[in-house]
């Protein structure tokens, strides 16, 4: 088995033990019997609990972006197109691993600057998608010319807000009002009205 393979299974099963134990309880050995390493053999490739799950989240991270590359050309609108950000975005419920995942290493970042420079370059890779997605939704006249340059960035806060209240199970903001919100707000900034996206 190539490398790069042995790397790829290793990912998925960190991210399936996260699932499955939640991080607070991951082991090495957790992700080794997933794949029939043992932990020796998972340091091999990651020197560290850290290492792994940093590249596990540039991983899964990869995975939604190159989703994006291949769904959103199909969505003509800019509407559609950002239904389909919100979508993805947001967490599907508490404990989706890729958002607990999120953050650990963006509690990490706080003591380690190495850690906050991957996951800097991460979140604004997602504020240049949603950037230009703004770009094409002006460009067609479905959103205002004069949305604010900072809108992206911004956004993106207040979608993190969100998806705290959503993993935590907060009663009276679950994934369908977090959607709601967040699309209100994104009409109201951008200067649109379309029905809003299901949850």
């Amino acid at each position: 088995m190539a490398r790069n393979d042995s790397r790829e299974r290793i990912l998925r099963a960190a991210m399936d033990a996260i699932a499955e134990r939640g991080l607070a309880h991951l082991r090495m050995e957790d992700v080794g019997n997933r794949v029939g390493m043992s932990p020796g053999h998972i340091l091999y490739y990651y020197r560290s609990k850290q290492a792994l799950l940093l590249e596990t989240l540039r991983w899964s991270d990869d995975l939604l972006h190159e989703r994006g590359t291949e769904e959103l050309p199909y969505l003509p609108t800019a509407e559609e197109r950002l239904r389909w950000f919100i979508d993805i975005y947001l967490p599907t419920g508490p404990g989706q691993p890729e958002w607990l995942l999120w953050l650990q290493v963006w509690a990490l970042g706080g003591e380690d600057p190495d850690v906050a420079a991957v996951t800097d370059r991460l979140n604004a890779r997602w504020e240049a998608e949603l950037a230009g997605l703004i770009r094409f939704g002006v460009g067609r006249g479905e959103f205002q010319a004069s949305a604010a340059p900072s809108f992206a960035g911004e956004y993106l806060a207040i979608l993190d807000g969100l998806s705290l209240h959503v993993l935590h199970d907060t009663p009276a903001l679950d994934r369908e009002r977090a959607v709601a919100i967040a699309w209100r707000i994104a009409a109201h900034e951008l200067g649109f009205r379309g029905r809003p996206p299901l949850a």
